[in-house]
């Protein structure tokens, strides 16, 4: 008789591989206490259904999952978001040092800063910084920075002066200036 399906462990497969950005065999089948073919078996699965991309001996994220997961974040909740956005904007100095993360909220931050001017604004997302790329701020992607044309040049942020400086988090969706908190910003439990 056929071990059942543990759609579970798949789900935690995936939970983990997109935590931990890849993984291996083995180290999977330690992680959940089954054998390398059980993985392999799920491994295959979630391959077929184009959720993790196998290469030889590791798993990824396969990216059409990653952007289809994105893609459904950024539809929900579009008020809300719209609303910490335009507040986060308002909080932002001028000539400011702003890192945007990839986040749909921060997405939605990202076009409005388009509009405004000497700022300098780091990021990891490369919609934000396509959203941004025509504006007249100093747009920097981590790796590299963004350019008005289609070319980048190397460069890393990490010397960035932030003096003046608005970070936005995905995890508690609050905005945070100058290191602090400000009353109205909204925090993780008011959601």
């Amino acid at each position: 008789m056929a071990k059942p399906i543990d759609t579970d462990r798949r789900q935690k497969i995936v939970q983990y591989v997109m935590s931990h950005g890849k993984a291996r065999v083995a180290e999977l089948a330690e992680a959940f206490n089954v054998s390398g073919e059980t993985i392999r078996k799920d491994l295959n699965e979630l391959h077929n259904r184009n959720i993790l991309h196998k290469g030889h001996g590791i798993v990824l994220p396969a990216s059409a999952y990653l952007e289809n997961v994105y893609a459904r974040k950024a539809a929900r909740h579009q008020e809300e978001k719209s609303r910490i956005a335009a507040l986060a904007e308002s909080l932002i100095p001028s000539e400011g040092v702003i890192y945007l993360d990839a986040s749909s909220t921060v997405a939605r931050l990202a076009s409005l800063l388009a509009r405004h001017r000497d700022l300098t604004i780091i990021t990891n997302s490369m919609s934000s910084a396509q959203a941004l790329a025509g504006s007249d701020n100093q747009v920097m992607v981590t790796g590299g920075n963004c350019a008005t044309k289609a070319t980048v040049t190397s460069a890393n942020g990490r010397n960035a002066p932030c003096a003046k400086c608005a970070l936005i988090s995905p995890s508690s969706a609050a905005t945070v200036s100058m290191g602090k908190a400000p009353p109205s910003a909204p925090t993780p439990n008011s959601r």
